[in-house]
């Protein structure tokens, strides 16, 4: 099955937007399938375990999460400031069936990895056939 089959994309994701004055980004994600699972990987550098935030309602997997923001150094001007600071929001409609209390999250090295488990009445099984 293709991934695309599996995943859509919701509108408000697509684009970045504002919540609160502060800036929501539309992070690089990947994803793909394995035989029993959906996996995906959603950079969001910046963005500590504590900040984090995977939700599922209603077949729609969202990843949200806020970026501490940039130490500043006491008594120097920034000269150049590149980092943006703010929130990082993604939202996928599932189109197969995810075995929802089997979902795991974690977020390393600025990658959030979920794992999102297909239940059993979707996995390929393997049917033997007898003689006779």
């Amino acid at each position: 099955m293709n991934n695309k089959e599996n995943l859509q994309e919701t509108e408000n994701s697509k684009n970045a937007e504002m919540a609160k004055n502060i800036p929501v980004m539309t992070p690089p994600t990947d994803i793909y399938e394995e035989k029993d699972s959906i996996v995906i990987l959603c950079d969001m550098p910046g963005v500590s375990e504590k900040s984090v935030e995977v939700s599922y309602e209603d077949d729609v997997i969202t990843l949200m999460g806020t970026q501490e923001n940039m130490e500043s150094v006491e008594g120097k001007q920034i000269v150049n400031r590149g980092f943006v600071t703010g929130m990082f929001k993604r939202s996928f409609t599932l189109l197969t069936d995810i075995n929802v209390e089997g979902i795991s999250a974690k977020i390393r090295d600025g990658v959030l990895r979920v794992v999102l488990p297909k239940s059993e009445k979707v996995k390929p099984k393997k049917i033997n056939v007898e003689i006779g």
